[in-house]
């Protein structure tokens, strides 16, 4: 039944020329553009309104391309071929093309629609079935993990500060998303990043980088931040505070950091006698200020390195006694041990034994869906020993042995790095689902990542 100011055509309402204002008569409801009315779900043998009870998968890489499949009802609407699947933005392509968040899906039926999942256009998106009778959401979720760069150990080409990356790892893939600076242009170097709960991004740096010279060489906490105002990156870096802890003959050096509910958490390393001898422990970390808190006691270190994880399950790991204990030169006798740490006391307890084929460091930890996995700097191990290794590569933990492949350490991908240059990625986190990049994404250039292989030393 047809109201006022529209006429029956083709089995749908649409409006009387000239008649102004639409109204959908019994039975009918007005379409998602608001210019036509369509026969309103349960009305009769006509298709209606569509629903979605399940969608698999719920999530995917950052770079999409896997399959999916959404189950429902009326999911084809009275004509199939009019039927759009968009992941978050729901702009419709123009002349016969896909719009910049929609989905390439196959002929629908009523019941199933199944398609390829399109590169992100954020990171958590509402998933919008349209039918030319109505419309159905779902949520949906991108994967992705964000590195930040730490000191460059390549003497022949500087330090010039670190790049902020977006990586897919489950297709290897990943986006250079530019270099935070500060209001000065100054770069930075970190040597760890986290995500709060509300999306903000903290970093610390070595304290040696271009942004930390100009200030007063001392590590800091730093804040990242996407900036459309920023035209020479776009991203712009704020320091928060000196890491300290109010005693100035102790310096601090942190190398990395997560958040655990709402603290930010830190594996640090002190130093009372002009960074002669170090002890390392876990601190906490004043998001207002940088100051520092020991939780517990710290002990005695002779490296300097490690990681800080936590995983599915809200378990924190410490990876400060490298990716193994095989060492051919002899100058690192690190047990690879992974420790679970508690929060209260700071105890560690051994929780795995890695397996890396060399003593190198672990630079940080984070868990990507169900996989806790680490950055490990084979490139800091070839500096300190002269060994034939390079870079950063990316590798999951497998402590439960789900992957069924005999060993905990299971490398996976190199890490990034700039053009002619080798991999110092030290800091990663995987965002929480209140961080949006809607603005960032749609440009993003996605390259490939070099597959890793087990080192052996030689």
């Amino acid at each position: 039944m047809c109201g006022e100011g529209t006429v029956e055509e083709d089995g749908q309402c649409v409006p009387t020329s000239g008649s102004g204002t639409v109204t959908c008569g019994a039975g009918t409801q007005l379409d998602p553009t608001g210019t036509m009315c369509v026969p309103t779900s349960g009305s009769g043998t006509t298709p209606g309104s569509p629903t979605i009870s399940m969608m698999t998968p719920g999530e995917a890489g950052a770079t999409g391309n896997v399959l999916f499949e959404i189950d429902g009802t009326s999911l084809a609407g009275s004509d199939p071929t009019m039927v759009h699947v968009y992941f978050g933005d729901t702009t419709p392509g123009m002349n016969g093309a896909l719009g910049p968040c929609e989905a390439e899906i196959g002929m629908p039926s009523d019941t199933a629609i199944i398609g390829t999942v399109p590169p992100m256009c954020d990171l958590n998106v509402t998933v919008t079935v349209q039918t030319n009778l109505g419309m159905a959401t779902t949520p949906f979720k991108y994967d992705a993990l964000f590195a930040v760069d730490g000191d460059d150990y390549d003497s022949t080409s500087g330090s010039f500060g670190g790049n902020l990356w977006v990586i897919d790892p489950f297709a290897g893939m990943v986006w250079a998303a530019g270099m935070p600076i500060d209001a000065a242009g100054k770069p930075y170097n970190y040597s760890g990043f986290a995500f709060g709960s509300d999306g903000t991004m903290y970093a610390v740096t070595t304290g040696d980088s271009p942004g930390d010279v100009a200030i007063d060489s001392k590590p800091r906490l730093m804040t990242i931040a996407f900036d459309p105002t920023n035209t020479t990156t776009g991203i712009t870096a704020t320091s928060v505070g000196d890491l300290t802890d109010g005693t100035a003959s102790h310096l601090y050096t942190l190398t990395d950091i997560k958040m655990s509910g709402t603290t930010l958490y830190g594996w640090a390393y002190e130093s009372t006698n002009n960074r002669t001898s170090w002890t390392q422990g876990l601190v906490k970390i004043n998001t207002a200020n940088g100051k520092l808190t020991k939780v517990g006691t710290f002990v005695a270190d002779s490296y300097g390195v490690g990681a800080l994880g936590i995983d599915s399950t809200g378990t924190v790991y410490v990876a400060a006694n490298s990716a193994s204990s095989t060492d051919a030169t002899g100058m690192i006798t690190a047990t690879g041990v992974l420790d679970s740490a508690n929060m209260t006391s700071g105890m560690l307890t051994s929780a795995a034994t890695l397996d890396y084929g060399l003593s190198a460091p672990v630079n940080s930890m984070t868990t990507v869906s169900t996989f806790l996995v680490a950055a490990i700097d084979d490139g800091y191990y070839g500096y300190l020993t002269g060994e034939p290794t390079h870079g950063v590569t990316l590798a999951i933990f497998d402590t439960a042995g789900t992957l069924g492949s005999g060993q905990v350490v299971n490398p996976l991908y190199e890490m990034p790095a700039g053009e002619g240059l080798q991999s110092y990625v030290h800091g990663m986190d995987v965002p929480p689902t209140t961080l949006s990049i809607a603005d960032r994404v749609r440009t993003a250039h996605w390259t490939a990542l070099a597959p890793a292989t087990r080192p052996t030393l030689r």
